[in-house]
């Protein structure tokens, strides 16, 4: 199955439609610094107008792409938060996002590690770290893993003709179906991290089995859009796609049923 997937050239006429309802590039917080706390080290961030990162981090250096040390995009996901991408990848193979949630000055890195070495799947392997924002909410919840969502049944639609549901399973799993596009009909479970950054508002990641893909996305509930990266390995080409779509709930949660997932 993975040899067909990646050799098909239908991967590039799916990879546009998943762009189609994306939401646009954001410039809201270019040249705002921000005094950031993150592995135990405090430094500042900030991203200039040629989108540059500004920093004088030793632990971000590591997840950022040292020939080409400029986000790749920036999104405000939900109000107030905002999804960059610090390294596309393509040099080493990790992938890394932060997260910076204004309303609750939390902070988010998660990376995104492809191992073309591993002998079973998935091969990609996704690490996060919480930090803050130092300011004036330092005592706000900070962004948890979360059983929120187990259950939920969502329609994700990329574009006129390509939609793809989500069963959220359990802790630990989810399960796709895409519907109409160039891929239509397949399915699969996969491997699943959920966060919580705040009330309505997700960060998942999710590693697939049958293909070298890893999907990031940001949920918002209240706009009910998904915004976020898939990257990958295929054909002996690496890529970064972004990402999003309208979201429809078609279910309850499991709660609501009197159903308790893993």
């Amino acid at each position: 199955m993975a040899d067909q997937i990646v050799s098909d050239t239908s991967f590039d006429a799916f990879a546009k439609e998943l762009k189609i309802n994306r939401i646009k590039r954001s410039y809201k917080i270019i040249n705002v610094e921000f005094n950031l706390y993150l592995n135990n080290e405090n430094f500042y961030f900030r991203i200039d107008e040629r989108d540059r990162i500004m920093t004088n981090s030793v632990f971000l250096s590591d997840y950022i792409d040292s020939k080409n040390q400029k986000i790749s995009d920036l999104t405000e996901v939900a109000e107030n938060v905002f999804l960059i991408e610090l390294s596309k990848g393509n040099i080493d193979f990790a992938h890394s996002i932060l997260v910076l949630d204004l309303n609750n000055s939390n902070v988010i890195l998660l990376s995104s590690q492809y191992q073309p070495s591993k002998k079973i799947t998935p091969r990609f392997e996704q690490n996060y770290h919480l930090g803050k924002i130092i300011g004036d909410n330092l005592y706000t919840a900070a962004p948890t893993e979360t059983r929120d969502l187990l259950g939920l049944h969502i329609l994700n639609e990329y574009s006129d003709s390509t939609a793809v549901e989500h069963i959220y399973i359990n802790s630990q799993w989810y399960a796709y179906h895409i519907y109409g596009g160039v891929r239509h009909g397949e399915c699969d479970c996969d491997q699943a991290t959920y966060l919580k950054i705040k009330d309505d508002v997700y960060l998942l990641g999710f590693r697939e089995l049958a293909v070298d893909v890893a999907i990031i996305l940001v949920l918002d509930f209240k706009l009910m859009r998904n915004t976020g990266f898939a990257i990958g390995y295929t054909d002996e080409q690496w890529f970064s796609i972004p990402i999003g779509a309208h979201m429809k709930k078609i279910n309850k949660r499991l709660d609501d049923y009197n159903h308790h997932a893993l």
